[in-house]
């Protein structure tokens, strides 16, 4: 069977290529997407202020499997403990903060980082002029920021640091020999840096330097050993660079979660567009099959023959598209790193590993379909083989309408999860899927369904004509065909229109979010690093000022009593008291938000009754650096579910995230001030504090909108490519299904039929398949947006412009009726009698 299963590939040459590209694509988009997720889970960076440190000793970044918000630093514990493992001949403490230079009150450059001497080496920084910072007072330049500031050895120069500036002597200009570094460094004197840090106590990293004839991988195990459970782990080789850049960590598992729930997404699609395509080439072939049950074939043959086809094409498909696949992948995360969804120092991994799964995947649901559906044809008796490829049999099997009800069933258990239980940023995770789910139950069903809505299409359509009246006979006589055919057009509307429209609906619900919950009227920010505590006393002076409060945000857990309910962690605001309900929207129940001073904290009321939690009592969080912190509940705020929050004081909360200091004063206006006007005088008054700036409100609103235009931007790459894909079944389903009717148009202008004729026939044939796909793929795409609207809106409709849904409606119908007119107007070219005559070879 299997001489005959590679001759009959030559003979089906359309059919063979649609299954083809069908099994490529999808192979390619699955290794794609399993890429992005390798990528995130390797979590590779490269050093490049630690270049030279072969191992690395860092802050735990991850608490209970998440990563945390903020950058955990080494506490005096693990760095005691790292010290003293047999083994390290030198640990050297490694402390970055920001350091920027200031001219003419104006900051010079972006990103410059403050460190003590005794790191230069690390990198290596090495001298080019003058000597080292002996003394306080003094420091040592990037000799590339010196050019930029206009500084030279012997200068002074002034310094914004920790929320304070200072007069520094330059003893000297340096320059890394290593690596080239994203952040010049500021190199200061152990005392000054220690000094200037806002993490005292506290290092970045430990650089540790093993001893002579130690291995760095018994070293490294060693301190694992010394520093597990002190919130510290040991980094070697590329790993090391997350201990410079911990929001690589943080934009890897964004990507993790993003590359698991698309691949889930696109995996759906690919196996049931690799099935379909399959099971479509292999309905076409009755009369092949029954040619060679009624020669004496035994099903058993039949069947090794269509796996056997369909094995050869699964395994070159594979292989051919594990190169591409990789290179997709690499396009993926390049619109993910350029939009700000991952840095783009994340190292991209393009492994072994995701080509094998994608292969897998792709050939075990063609081999899969293609038994499934040979199964039919290999067991009809020889003696009525021919006559059954006359008329279409029964098409709802037993095992068809059962992966109709589970796929349906868990669609609809999908919607009801998403409305019952879900809330917060990964509704959308749980609510997409569920168009998908619906859609492929739907299109197993569609033999039926299109049966009941051709009565409904057909009276309206034949009254167009004769073509109109063939058409609609044709869908009849043979409606498992037009299923077929309708089937991926289910799909690509169900698809298109639910992920589009629950983006949008996401979109907008998070901006009116963070806008009812703001305010403020005006935002005054900090370009250096933060701002010193007297700067918000200061703004308050402002004529206008009614209230302004210092504005700290983080992600942390609530560990006492255990509350896992903000899926992601639990949103952190640090506020003042006194100020907070001006500000930001945190209107009270219980207690007094003016009590928010040291170690307290307001909870959502809610929250408070489901643990049993009053004002008075004790709470314990985790964190954004993976500290902890036990404050005392003064408040009981009001709070919905996707708005529920802590809110801490802003000086307990700002030493515990990676600036250290608070960057946001809200300010609100007095009533009557013009707010153009404000923010005027505010930064008239602040213009002695380096790197302030002020805005109105929708300063903050545009920063929360670009954080979602970041995840937005990467999602539609991933969304596009996956509607492509359902594209690419539509055409070819068409192709494979019209193609296959050369015989027939060539008998059919034999009767008298011109070519122009056969064309209009087809074109209804083709408007009909899109209208019945739209239709259903429109209901499973309400399976998505009706949930997830009530959850995100407080009602049915989704967000999004009415024009959008118009928009898929064209693309799809335009899909449908161009490859199907294509396909045919190809298949007419032909003389009638030498179509009508052909034994079905393609």
């Amino acid at each position: 069977m299997w001489q005959i299963a590679l001759r009959t590939l030559s003979f089906r040459k359309t059919a063979f290529i649609a299954s083809f590209l069908a099994l490529f694509a999808g192979a390619a988009l699955v290794t794609a997407c399993g890429t992005l997720l390798e990528t995130g889970l390797r979590s590779a960076v490269a050093p490049q202020t630690l270049a030279a440190a072969p191992i690395v000793v860092a802050g735990d970044q991850d608490n209970a499997s998440e990563t945390v918000s903020e950058w955990a630093r080494v506490n005096a514990d693990a760095a005691a403990a790292a010290r003293s493992v047999p083994g390290a001949a030198t640990v050297v403490d490694h402390l970055s903060f920001p350091a920027t230079v200031v001219s003419g009150g104006r900051p010079v450059g972006q990103g410059s980082l403050g460190h003590a001497w005794t790191s230069a080496p690390l990198t290596p920084y090495t001298l080019s002029s003058g000597t080292a910072p002996d003394a306080p007072g003094q420091l040592v330049l990037d000799a590339g920021l010196a050019a930029r500031a206009g500084v030279k050895t012997g200068d002074t120069v002034e310094i914004a640091a920790h929320g304070t500036t200072g007069r520094f002597a330059v003893s000297g200009l340096a320059g890394p020999s290593g690596p080239t570094v994203d952040h010049p460094s500021v190199f200061f004197s152990a005392s000054d840096a220690a000094r200037l840090t806002p993490h005292p106590g506290q290092v970045d990293a430990l650089a540790v330097f093993p001893a002579p004839g130690t291995e760095i991988s018994d070293l490294a195990k060693r301190l694992t050993a010394a520093v597990g459970g002190k919130h510290a782990v040991v980094l070697t080789g590329d790993q090391r660079g997350l201990a410079e850049f911990p929001e690589v960590g943080t934009g890897a598992g964004r990507l993790q979660i993003l590359a698991g729930a698309f691949a889930g997404w696109t995996l759906l699609a690919t196996l049931f567009g690799v099935a379909s395509m399959i099971a479509l080439s292999i309905q076409q072939r009755q009369r092949e099959f029954a040619l060679l049950r009624a020669i004496g074939t035994t099903p058993r043959q039949v069947r090794q023959m269509v796996v056997a086809e369909t094995l050869v094409l699964s395994v070159l498909a594979a292989a051919l598209a594990a190169i591409p696949g990789g290179y997709l992948g690499k396009l993926l995360f390049d619109q993910f790193t350029t939009h700000g969804a991952a840095s783009p120092l994340l190292g991209f991994e393009r492994g072994w590993i995701p080509a094998v799964i994608g292969a897998i995947a792709t050939m075990a649901a063609a081999l899969g379909a293609a038994a499934l559906a040979s199964k039919r044809a290999a067991r009809t008796k020889p003696v009525n083989a021919l006559s059954e490829v006359t008329i279409e049999g029964r098409w709802l099997s037993r095992p068809r309408l059962v992966f109709a009800l589970v796929f349906l069933g868990m669609g609809l258990s999908l919607a009801t999860f998403t409305i019952a239980v879900m809330r917060g940023p990964f509704t959308v995770s749980v609510a997409g899927p569920a168009s998908i789910f619906f859609a492929i139950g739907l299109a197993l069903l569609a033999p039926g369904i299109t049966k009941l809505m051709l009565k409904v299409l057909g009276a309206p359509i034949r009254r167009t004509g004769v073509m109109g009246d063939i058409a609609v006979l044709n869908a009849r006589a043979r409606t498992q065909r037009l299923a077929a055919a309708v089937t991926p057009v289910i799909l690509l509307t169900g698809i298109a229109t639910g992920v589009l429209y629950l983006q949008a609906t996401e979109d907008s619900a998070n901006q009116r979010l963070y806008s009812d919950n703001l305010n403020a009227d005006v935002v005054v920010g900090s370009s250096v690093g933060g701002f010193a505590p007297g700067v918000v006393d200061r703004v308050r002076t402002v004529p206008g000022v009614a209230a302004a409060s210092e504005f700290v945000t983080a992600t942390g857990q609530l560990e006492q009593p255990r509350d896992t309910s903000q899926v992601g962690g639990w949103k952190l605001q640090g506020v003042n008291a006194g100020n907070a309900t001006a500000t930001a929207s945190a209107d009270p129940v219980e207690g007094d938000l003016a009590g928010l001073t040291g170690d307290t904290a307001a909870i959502p009321v809610k929250t408070a009754r489901q643990h049993g939690v009053h004002v008075g009592d004790t709470i314990k969080l985790t964190l954004g650096d993976n500290s902890s912190l036990s404050p005392k509940v003064v408040a009981l705020i009001a709070a919905t579910d996707d708005s529920a929050r802590i809110l801490l004081p802003a000086d307990v909360l700002a030493p515990h995230t990676t600036p250290g200091l608070p960057t946001r004063i809200l300010v609100r206006a007095a009533p009557g001030t013009d707010v153009g006007g404000l923010t005027a005088g505010i930064m008239r008054d602040g213009q002695s504090v380096p790197g302030l700036w002020a805005a109105d409100r929708g300063a903050l609103i545009a920063g929360q909108s670009s954080v979602q235009q970041m995840l937005r931007a990467g999602n539609y790459a991933v969304v596009i490519l996956v509607i492509g894909y359902a594209a690419l079944s539509v055409v070819n389903t068409m192709v494979a299904a019209t193609g296959h009717r050369r015989r027939e148009f060539g008998l059919q202008r034999l009767a008298g039929s011109t070519r122009r004729q056969v064309l209009r026939m087809m074109s209804v044939e083709g408007l009909m398949a899109a209208i019945i796909g739209i239709v259903l793929g429109s209901v499973a795409s309400v399976i998505t947006l009706v949930p997830f609207s009530l959850v995100k809106n407080g009602g049915p409709i989704p967000s999004g412009p009415l024009w959008m849904y118009f928009a898929v409606l064209g693309f799809v119908g335009a899909v449908t009726l161009v490859s199907t007119l294509a396909t045919t107007w190809r298949s007419t070219r032909t003389r009638p009698i030498e179509a009508a005559t052909a034994a079905g070879a393609e």
